[in-house]
């Protein structure tokens, strides 16, 4: 027997189509996951229930995956609250300061339609009819390297809100922004693989209700009980 789940040269039954029937699964990851390493620890004691195309011992590794599958993308998903929590501090100081520094260019090149011609240097755009750094946050984290870059150029790194205070906050929104995209990335990867470890899962545990019907037509709703499968439907 394999213990890969195919078997190279073998094929597996193809995924059950979805009706208009109820459900033969447990719908919820959870309950998927707990049911498929229940079966999984009953069939190992069955040594006679063999299927071609994967073993009791690969299908206790595919439900162990599994389940493990289901944690790191809730670990991952928890990761990125405090991220998008910060985010909304940091921008809302952003917001809310930017008008002190549009202020100062207004007072400094009053002449020069109140400074708007110098707002590119600093990353100002116009979005929605609004002078004010882009919201994207990768475009944003951009232009706040562009204001800090010109505030001494153009004589304004020294005021209050002048380098020492967009220095951080650039900095912080730069390291954040590169965090934020990996553990999206991370998380994003994680769900494709613990969809694709569903499906096998459920394709398992529906050729393993079959195989105890094959095998015990008289009893295998108590066989099938036996396996954790305790309703017929979910």
């Amino acid at each position: 027997m394999s213990s890969q789940l195919p078997a190279a040269g073998a094929t597996p039954p193809p995924d059950p189509k979805p009706t208009g029937a109820a459900r033969s699964l447990p719908g919820t990851e959870l309950a998927l996951a707990e049911l498929a390493l229940l079966a999984a620890d009953e069939w190992l004691l069955r040594p006679q229930l063999t299927l071609v195309w994967t073993s009791s011992a690969a299908f206790k590794q595919l439900a162990t995956a599994f389940r493990a599958s289901i944690n790191a993308v809730e670990d991952t998903g928890d990761g990125l609250a405090p991220q998008s929590n910060r985010f909304a501090v940091l921008d809302k100081s952003i917001n809310e300061k930017l008008r002190y520094l549009k202020n100062a260019l207004a007072n400094q090149y009053d002449e020069e339609d109140d400074g708007r011609p110098y707002y590119p240097e600093f990353g100002i755009v116009k979005e929605h009819g609004t002078w004010q750094l882009p919201k994207d946050r990768v475009e944003r984290a951009k232009a706040l390297q562009k204001l800090v870059a010109a505030l001494p150029k153009h004589g304004l790194g020294q005021q209050k809100y002048g380098s020492d205070f967009w220095q951080p906050i650039a900095t912080e929104y730069a390291a954040l922004t590169t965090d934020h995209a990996k553990d999206k990335g991370a998380r994003s990867l994680g769900v494709a693989g613990k969809d694709t470890l569903r499906e096998q899962v459920e394709t398992g545990l529906e050729a393993l209700k079959n195989l105890l019907k094959a095998n015990y037509p008289k009893t295998h709703k108590a066989e099938k009980r036996k396996f954790g499968f305790l309703k017929e439907t979910y």
